[in-house]
């Protein structure tokens, strides 16, 4: 597993202003910060949970079940920040996940600006989200997610003219894993040591394993 104590690089990159930790790193995970939001509100059986690797809390493991028998081919398992973050990050390039060993499945960084209103015992309604699909190296490494590679979608379906992301306001954070219209199915597991702002220019080690590319649906 490739720990956040063993990446100095981004140590001094915290120093330096040029890495910003949400989760690991210096803020060590909290699970309470997290929740399952999985198909099962749709009716679907698909389950996700997210478990620290430590007492020191400097890793999780997302992981669970994806079903795509019960919604006919469609499925997702995924967890997301609890309440309503606020988070400015208009200063940085974008995110960087350092993710440890997994399964080579594909997954999804989702980022929100707006959430919908909470009402007392009404299933939460669906708002425009940020996506960035990714297949992580499987020994882990670095999943770099700049602004312009975060995709516009409303229910899976992508977006031809949406507003601008607001990277003053950031509301909301999760990580799915989805069945892309029956692509996978069955047990998941990434592990994630950290979830950072980043600013360029960003200097990672000889032989770290980038993933850069956004993986469309």
């Amino acid at each position: 597993m490739l720990c956040a104590a063993a990446i100095p690089h981004l140590t001094r990159g915290s120093k330096n202003g040029r890495i910003l930790y949400l989760f690991g790193g210096s803020k060590p995970w909290s699970v309470a910060q997290w929740t399952d939001s999985d198909d099962r509100v749709r009716g679907g059986s698909s389950r996700s949970h997210l478990s620290l690797l430590d007492t020191e809390g400097t890793a999780v493991r997302f992981h669970g079940t994806l079903d795509t028998t019960t919604l006919g081919g469609a499925g997702f398992a995924s967890q997301r920040t609890v309440g309503e973050l606020s988070l400015d990050v208009s200063a940085y390039d974008g995110f960087v996940l350092w993710v440890g060993k997994n399964d080579g499945k594909k997954y999804a960084f989702n980022v929100k600006d707006v959430l919908p209103p909470v009402e007392a015992g009404v299933r939460e309604q669906s708002t425009l989200s940020w996506e960035f699909f990714f297949v992580p190296p499987l020994e882990g490494g670095a999943v770099v997610v700049e602004w312009s590679q975060l995709v516009p979608t409303y229910r899976g379906r992508v977006q031809t003219d949406p507003p601008p992301l607001d990277k003053k306001s950031i509301k909301r954070f999760s990580i799915m894993a989805r069945s892309f219209f029956d692509q996978q199915s069955g047990e998941f597991s990434l592990v994630i040591n950290s979830i950072a702002a980043f600013k360029k220019p960003f200097w990672y080690p000889e032989g770290t394993a980038l993933t850069k590319q956004s993986s469309q649906v």
